[in-house]
């Protein structure tokens, strides 16, 4: 090769073709870290879109968790609430988890539990309250007449209702629902500071509560009713079982009259035989049954007339008679029985008195029969005399011809017949209640002025 070519060796074909190779293996380079580079974009546009989505998805689980741990824990408050409710038939138990539902998974601070009293028209009473204690309102004295319309409508329809209500101050009317009869309601007057008010998710406890509350109230109510009664029924019939055995103490039985009634009271203390005093308490009044061996021989109650009256009313006696045998006992010392006074006056027989005695004993039985309320209460081997005709109970029943078992037959058909006629709406009264009286000290219920 010349210098010539030498020195133009980059200008020779092969020099030219290097060149090209170069330059495409530049282009070459160029493009392929373009190439590279749209790639890696493109890829980390596709990681960064999938990470978005992660993201999404993340941010949605972390709500629904959130959801579901709320759901869990109201799912959990219900389940609390109704074990709680079921969990105990103590009826005060019962009204204590009523409380803490009230106070710990509502929040209230001032609550009151309505019922239906037996008579709808007397309205309801309180069964149950919390922060009243200030300012009751139309709560006062333990009942509810009515004047609040959200409270009263809720009672009436048995619908849920939750505030904004119109004229009322209550928050909530929660209605008490037993076999789809409206039997009460919970009303919610104020809640806690922390709660501003009811939120939606409080709907689910407060169906709860109108669904649960009052069964559970009712049935606690029912067993304590019966285990009392069956109590009850347990002395009464130890009492008829026992009666002929010798007993080395005076023994006494109480109970309440909602839970067994003056006629079964008296058939226990009839069939044992036992000798005794059933005494009777109804709202401030008295009445008093003796007993001697299983056979009444005195009755005494509210509006009982005395030896006296009786015999007047009988036509035995007149006025003038009986005022004289009054002043003879007055003066008399010592001071003997009105019935002793008219015998040796002559103005009665003995058979005359006793006949008198018997039918005072039968209309005192009569009356209260129809005690349906109360307590009672059976003094064994405790048997007063009977001042009117100063003789002990236990030597009266060879003088009376009273058979126990038919004055209480007839006591029962009586109260029957007179319930029968007061439901057809004849306008016939009902059973009456003996005329409640100030109890009057021994000696008045006994020596009044008729004896």
């Amino acid at each position: 090769m010349s210098s010539r070519d030498a020195a133009s060796g980059g200008a020779s074909p092969t020099g030219r073709a290097l060149e090209e190779l170069r330059a495409a293996l530049n282009r070459a380079e160029r493009l392929a870290e373009q190439i590279d580079v749209r790639a890696l974009s493109a890829k980390n546009a596709e990681l960064e879109a999938r990470l978005a989505d992660v993201e999404s998805d993340r941010e949605e689980l972390a709500l629904k968790l959130a959801e579901y741990e709320q759901q869990v824990g109201r799912l959990m408050n219900l389940y609390v609430a109704t074990y709680q409710l079921h969990a105990t038939l103590d009826p005060e138990e019962v009204r204590a988890t009523i409380a803490e539902i009230a106070v710990n998974l509502l929040g209230a601070e001032r609550f009151v539990l309505l019922f239906w009293k037996t008579d709808r028209s007397g309205g309801c009473e309180v069964g149950l309250s919390q922060g009243l204690e200030e300012d009751p309102g139309l709560y006062a004295g333990g009942a509810y007449g009515g004047g609040d319309p959200a409270v009263d409508a809720t009672l009436a329809d048995g619908a849920l209702r939750i505030a904004p209500l119109e004229g009322s101050s209550a928050l909530a009317c929660v209605p008490l629902n037993v076999q789809g009869s409206t039997v009460g309601a919970l009303v919610i007057l104020k809640l806690f500071d922390h709660k501003a008010m009811l939120q939606p998710e409080d709907r689910e406890l407060l169906d709860l509560i109108a669904a649960h509350v009052a069964s559970a109230l009712f049935a606690a109510q029912v067993y304590s009713n019966t285990s009392r009664k069956l109590k009850t029924m347990e002395g009464l019939v130890s009492e008829a079982v026992s009666g002929g055995r010798a007993r080395s103490e005076s023994t006494s039985l109480s109970g309440n009259l909602e839970d067994v009634s003056v006629a079964e009271a008296l058939q226990f203390i009839h069939l044992g035989g036992r000798t005794g005093t059933l005494t009777l308490q109804r709202d401030g009044a008295e009445a008093e049954i003796g007993l001697h061996q299983g056979r009444i021989v005195n009755a005494w109650g509210p509006g009982s007339k005395r030896l006296g009256e009786l015999l007047l009313a009988a036509g035995t006696i007149d006025q003038r008679t009986l005022d004289a045998a009054l002043v003879a006992q007055e003066v008399e010392q010592p001071r003997r029985s009105l019935g002793q006074i008219l015998v040796s006056m002559g103005a009665v027989t003995p058979d005359d008195m006793y006949r008198a005695v018997e039918q005072q004993i039968e209309h005192t039985v009569y009356d209260l029969v129809t005690w349906t309320h109360g307590t009672f209460r059976f003094a064994a081997d405790d048997l007063k005399p009977i001042d009117d005709i100063a003789v002990f109970p236990g030597d009266v029943i060879q003088h009376l011809r009273l058979d126990t078992q038919m004055v209480l037959l007839d006591a029962l058909r009586i109260f029957d017949e007179r319930n029968r006629e007061a439901r057809r709406g004849t306008g016939e009264p009902g059973p009456p209640a003996p005329r409640a009286a100030e109890p009057a000290p021994p000696a008045a219920k006994r020596a009044g002025a008729n004896g």
